[in-house]
């Protein structure tokens, strides 16, 4: 089971105005996935929007890493595992 995050979208980080702009439209639903895992070896917040398969991933501290459009095998594996 996957660990949840106590993060919330508002509380990340972007390195720019136009990026955040761009994944808000994506993270602002209720029914968002939240949790802890892990990216690139690192622990990582993911906050992935299942209707897209758009991802936004964070350090623990909520500062911006990577964002995407995860494929649905992508998603499966990054729900079972917890790892991108």
């Amino acid at each position: 089971q996957l660990k949840s995050t106590a993060l919330s979208p508002g509380q990340i980080r972007y390195p720019s105005d136009d990026l955040r702009g761009f994944f808000w439209r994506f993270l602002t639903i209720p029914d968002l996935i939240k949790f802890e895992g892990v990216f690139e070896g690192e622990s990582a917040a993911f906050f992935v929007n299942p209707h897209t398969g758009t991802a936004v991933v964070t350090d623990l501290k909520g500062n911006f890493q990577h964002g995407a459009s995860l494929n649905n095998q992508a998603l499966v594996q990054l729900f079972t595992t917890g790892e991108l």
